[in-house]
């Protein structure tokens, strides 16, 4: 899930949920539950001060539009910044009553980067449409696009819309896109050669020097190489350290060589959003830490029956991951395993919905994963590793190699 939150001359590249990408392997950062309460998506007194102040300048300059979109794209920001998703809402539903928003191409594809966050990823995908066809060489709407792709385990569109950057002349987020597009297929070790020898090369933009060693540090995870993974992702944390994805992935390749107080040292933000409160309940089981353990289990039981309640499967992914790591309940981890794989089928998700069918002895549903990587030709050993400890073969990937 490509996943940056940083601007550059005259664009910006979406924060996803991490965004991502997923993507590769992006994580969401939207909160369970039903979010903040408050106009704007936060309790009263909340509101940063710099979104109060561009949204003072919207009502003052109702007829310039510059300034209502300059107000939404800040409150979008602040919303995926601290895991809001009630925020990211509030400045679609300020976009969508902007008169005129239907035809400007920085509205859509501002609402297009805000209904992925909220993960309504079709209609994502036809806010971008309209974007590009005013625009087909927009970077932003084009890597947005992508990661949305990668998301939904559509790897081959994925990488053609990653060559579409090239054509634009943005190199540097074609090698990003690229290699997060192949980095669960055959050629994930040559391109992540290629991405680490153009950031050693210093061409690399600065800004996303850190999200490119957190891709290199998640195809080190997904070909097993504990060690290495966690050196990327450290060195992807320090360069930019309010970069959330970031900062989970680093906790996950902590977790995956037992160092649960390194890992809570790396989700130590103030933060409170479903991935990392999860990310928090594994990191105090693996250090026995029983009651910091009882107090996160409580918050995330409240919050999963208020989704429960609400209908909401939008979270589905950490649900899974909290009843197969946390609770050990094979059956539940399973049932919420599959309602996110309808929706979602990066590398976290594929694992999940093996380990989940393999503990709850379900070869029929770990054959569902089977499937989508003979179709997309996945064969990183994370995964081909799991389908053969579920009695399955991937007889592809040894043709491939």
């Amino acid at each position: 899930m490509l996943d940056p939150r940083k601007r550059q001359t005259n664009w910006k590249l979406p924060f996803l949920g991490l965004l991502s990408i997923g993507l590769g392997c992006m994580i969401s950062v939207s909160p369970l539950g039903k979010g903040q309460a408050g106009k704007y998506g936060f309790a009263p007194g909340k509101l940063p001060s710099s979104v109060q102040s561009a949204l003072k300048q919207a009502e003052l300059n109702p007829d310039d539009a510059s300034y209502t979109l300059t107000a939404a794209e800040m409150l979008v920001d602040q919303g995926r910044l601290q895991g809001n998703s009630e925020a990211v809402a509030a400045a679609d539903a300020m976009l969508v009553s902007m008169p005129g928003s239907a035809d400007m191409v920085r509205a859509l594809r501002l609402r297009a980067i805000a209904q992925q966050y909220l993960h309504n990823f079709n209609q994502a995908l036809d806010l971008l449409d309209l974007t590009l066809a005013k625009n087909n060489h927009d970077a932003t709407a084009l890597l947005t696009r992508a990661n949305i792709l990668l998301v939904q385990g559509k790897l081959s569109e994925a990488r053609e819309t990653c060559r579409t950057l090239a054509r634009a002349m943005r190199y540097d987020l074609f090698i990003l896109c690229d290699t997060t597009a192949n980095a669960i297929g055959e050629q994930a070790a040559v391109v992540a050669n290629r991405l680490s020898a153009f950031v050693d090369s210093g061409r690399m933009d600065p800004a996303l020097v850190g999200y490119a060693y957190s891709v290199l540090g998640e195809i080190a995870m997904f070909q097993g190489d504990g060690i290495q993974a966690q050196s990327h992702l450290e060195k992807a944390q320090k360069a930019d350290p309010e970069n959330l994805r970031i900062r989970m992935l680093h906790a996950d390749s902590l977790l995956n060589l037992n160092k649960p107080e390194a890992a809570l040292a790396a989700l130590d933000v103030s933060a409170n959003t479903d991935s990392l409160l999860v990310r928090r309940a594994i990191a105090y089981k693996q250090a026995g830490k029983t009651e910091e353990l009882a107090q996160a289990s409580k918050e995330i039981d409240s919050r999963i029956q208020g989704n429960l309640r609400a209908e909401h499967t939008g979270h589905a992914r950490e649900e899974a991951l909290y009843y197969l790591e946390v609770i050990n309940s094979p059956s539940k981890a399973l049932e919420r395993a599959n309602i996110n794989w309808k929706f979602q089928r990066e590398f976290e998700d594929a694992r999940l919905l093996i380990d989940a069918a393999t503990a709850a002895n379900s070869t029929a549903d770990a054959k569902k994963v089977q499937t989508w990587m003979r179709n997309e030709n996945v064969t990183i050993p994370g995964l081909v590793s799991r389908l053969q400890k579920a009695g399955l073969t991937a007889e592809w990937a040894d043709k491939l190699k």
